[in-house]
């Protein structure tokens, strides 16, 4: 398929540049789940996105970068503290949407807060209970969370 076909085909003009078709964050991923942040980043380049950033734990970053030369992969270290906090939002200046939960296995103050200052959110798994008052999110939950959020309400 030729350039043009794919800029018709995603509804982008020709001689658009890499970035100006949406830049997408996805901090997610931890020891036990490696594949989670790579899959949604793969989602969102499948989706029209040009440049996709993730920011994730450090024993992950290796596996993450292995599926897709497309990718970007950062560490948030070994936990998602202070340091990791500065550093994600650093990124979420970059990007046009943030994604914030595939495969994360964290539950700090310091995500919270992330979480309660950022705009254009998509919050899945492992984010979902813990950001339940974020207002102008949109969230993706699988049939299990649906029912807990729902039975709080």
């Amino acid at each position: 398929m030729n350039p043009e076909n794919i800029a018709e085909k995603l509804n982008r003009a020709s001689d658009s540049h890499k970035g100006q078709n949406g830049k997408v964050l996805v901090i997610g991923g931890s020891e036990k789940f490696t594949g989670a942040p790579a899959l949604s980043a793969e989602a969102c380049l499948r989706a029209g996105a040009d440049l996709v950033k993730i920011l994730t734990h450090e024993e992950n970053r290796k596996v993450v970068a292995s599926y897709s030369k497309d990718f970007i992969v950062e560490s948030y270290g070994q936990n998602f503290d202070r340091n990791s906090l500065e550093k994600a939002r650093k990124l979420e200046r970059w990007a046009d949407v943030t994604v914030v939960g595939p495969g994360l296995e964290a539950d700090s103050e310091a995500l919270k807060q992330f979480l309660s200052d950022s705009g254009r959110l998509v919050i899945d798994a492992g984010c979902i209970e813990q950001s339940l008052d974020v207002s102008d999110a949109v969230f993706t939950p699988h049939k299990e969370e649906a029912e807990v959020i729902s039975s709080r309400f």
